[in-house]
């Protein structure tokens, strides 16, 4: 996961799977915002409203996947 986001929540990790544009996109923003955002926050603002915002092949998902296996087997 990447450094930028905080670890040890969702919206964290759901930040930490979106594409490099993206992630810049929310880097800079948090630039020049006088205010620190955290990670819930800029999730549920950037992205909540998507349908489909998450590409579920990312490789920061499998470790999720095969422990999901492992629990419905």
């Amino acid at each position: 996961m990447s450094d930028e986001f905080q670890k040890g929540n969702l919206e964290s990790f759901l930040l930490s799977v979106l594409d490099d544009k993206q992630k810049e996109c929310i880097k800079n923003f948090r630039k020049c915002y006088k205010y620190e955002l955290n990670d819930k926050w800029t999730y549920n603002t950037f992205y909540k409203q998507k349908k489909y915002p998450f590409d579920f092949n990312h490789k920061n998902f499998d470790i999720l996947k095969q422990k999901l296996q492992t629990l419905f087997n």
